[in-house]
């Protein structure tokens, strides 16, 4: 379980596309039972 918080959307979506994760990803392709994704956003 990862818990990461970014600054704003386009910063994490800068990361999403970097290469380590694009590296993490081919390196567990069909290691990983279930990947989800939970994006929250904070309320002011």
């Amino acid at each position: 379980m990862f818990y990461e918080n970014w600054d704003n959307r386009a910063v994490w979506e800068r990361h999403m596309q970097s290469s380590h994760l694009a590296t993490y990803q081919k390196n567990t392709e069909g290691l990983v039972a279930v990947f989800e994704l939970f994006l929250g956003e904070m309320i002011n």
